[in-house]
Parts: C-alpha cells; sequence; structure tokens
C-alpha cells in the first residue's frame, strides 16, 4: 500500500462493505482528501474538535464545504454564523455537507430554518475488491495517470464541460492540482482513458481512510452510452486493489447508479448537502 500523505491517517484496509465502519470510511476519505490540500499555498482549512470547512479558492460551492459539526445543539447557530461570515470573508460559494458523522447537535433543522437550498443528496457506495474479477470491465480503453500539465490539460478537455464547471472554476481547479502535484503524495491522482489517441474519459483515485475513493468520473459527451464510464471506473478499482485495497467507494450522481451498480458498487449511506447563503 501506498505511504500516506503528510497528516494523514494511515488506518488498516476495510475489509468487506456490510460493517458499520464502511460509513465512517466514506466520509473520512473524502476528510483525508480535502486535508492532503492544506500544504498548497492559498487553501485553508479549519479542523479542531468543532468542525473541518476547507477553503479552496475554486469559485464554486462544492469545493468549499463544511464537512463535518461536532457540536451541541446549543452551539449550533453559533457554528452556522461563525461559517458563514468564514467563507463570507473569503469572498466564496460554499456548501455544508450533514453527513452521519456530525452532531451531536442537529444540523438539518437549522440549515432549513435558515433556508438554506438542498442542492443533492448524493449516494455514498462502496464495492468489495474481492469479486473484480468477475465484473464486466466495459469498453477496452487505455488508462493511463496524469503526470504532467499537458495531461492535465487533456483531463480538463472531458472534466469541465461533463460537470459544466465555469472557466473560472475550471481553471482554479486546475491550479489546485498543479500544486498539489502529480506523484504518490499528491491528494488524488488522476487518470485519463483514451480510446485511440482521444481521451474519452476521467477520473480520479483517493487512497485514504482504508478504501480506495473513486472520484470525478467524466465521459466525453460525444461517447457517453458506450461503456466507458464504466471502463474507467473498473480500472480504478483495479487500481485500487493492486495497491492493497479491499474495498473501493465512490459518492453516486443519479446517472451513474446504474453503472455503478453493475459494478457491484452498493449504497451505504445519503448526505444531504446544502448550498451555503451568500452574503
Amino acid at each position: 500500500m501506498s505511504s500516506p500523505l503528510p497528516g494523514m491517517s494511515s488506518p488498516l484496509p476495510v475489509i468487506g462493505i456490510d460493517g458499520p465502519e464502511i460509513v465512517d470510511a466514506l466520509e473520512r476519505n473524502q476528510w483525508e482528501f480535502i486535508r492532503g490540500f492544506v500544504a498548497v499555498p492559498g487553501v485553508e482549512v479549519v479542523d479542531d474538535d468543532r468542525c473541518l470547512r476547507v477553503a479552496t479558492g475554486v469559485p464554486s460551492p462544492l469545493f468549499n464545504p463544511v464537512l463535518r459539526a461536532t457540536v451541541t445543539q446549543d452551539e449550533v447557530s453559533a457554528l452556522v454564523d461563525e461559517s458563514r461570515e468564514w467563507f463570507r470573508r473569503r469572498h466564496l460559494p460554499w456548501s455544508w455537507y450533514a453527513g452521519p458523522a456530525s452532531g451531536p447537535g442537529a444540523i438539518v433543522p437549522e440549515l432549513e430554518r435558515r433556508g438554506f437550498a438542498k442542492v443533492t443528496e448524493p449516494p455514498g457506495m462502496a464495492a468489495d475488491l474481492a469479486h473484480l474479477y468477475e465484473l464486466n470491465a466495459g469498453m477496452p480503453v487505455r488508462i493511463a495517470r496524469v503526470t504532467d500539465r499537458w495531461t492535465l490539460d487533456q483531463w480538463f478537455s472531458v472534466f469541465a464541460p461533463s460537470f459544466d464547471l465555469s472557466r473560472a472554476a475550471a481553471s482554479a481547479f486546475r491550479e489546485l492540482i498543479v500544486a498539489g502535484g502529480f506523484g504518490d503524495d499528491a491528494p488524488m491522482r488522476n487518470y485519463l482513458a483514451f480510446v485511440g489517441s482521444e481521451a474519452v474519459a476521467t477520473g480520479s483515485l483517493v487512497p485514504a481512510a482504508g478504501v480506495g475513493g473513486i472520484y470525478n468520473i467524466a465521459t466525453r459527451a460525444t461517447r457517453r452510452g458506450r461503456g466507458i464510464g464504466r471502463a474507467i471506473t473498473w480500472g480504478l478499482m483495479r487500481e485500487a486493489a493492486e495497491m492493497g485495497y479491499h474495498v473501493a467507494i465512490l459518492w453516486s450522481t443519479a446517472d451513474g447508479l446504474p453503472v455503478y451498480r453493475r459494478l457491484g458498487f452498493v449504497e451505504r449511506v445519503r448526505v444531504p448537502t446544502y448550498l451555503g447563503p451568500s452574503g
């Protein structure tokens, strides 16, 4: 297994997807990924016994989240005020992930009372990698790791349109990845799938919290519906298995659910995500 990132925990690989530890691993994989960017100039992370929040500088709310809130009920209102002011001073759009690790104070009722808009509730899914080679791997593709700026530009030519990122958000996210580096100590490892010489799909792997976290799955619009999304997801599952992990996890969109279920992913949790008010 790869060496842990600086400041990241290196727990033993999670075994199986049916125990209570899988929900914890789903959340913590995200947290460790975010913590990995703390060394990048301009990224700010607050990680204490009250909350975990991050400002990446990318002008898109899901890149500037509150990921955990561990306060009592009588502290919830003050934490929401504090977080709102923190992001306001940085002139960043922001979001709030109300996952099961938050509490004991009830966060969701306070967010909804204040008019926070719930924008998504993605299912967190997990797959046992023991059965990887029994699965249909999808369309044959060549998968390459992103190791330089030129390949990263190809990666963004697929990723940014698929996620409707603005030019400003895509540029800021690209610079964040460059600052994080392309080595094994980077916060995430990015991959491109090719059909011939054409870059057709993207994905990222975050090896942390005892699982292989799969993110940023996107397929070029003209190539969708041909098993390419399944192919790069399967390729990252194989990469995680070769690193010594027994479980892969991901957070799915509605469109991705059928693909991931065919690859053995099973829903284990849903996390309501709210858009933080501006100003």
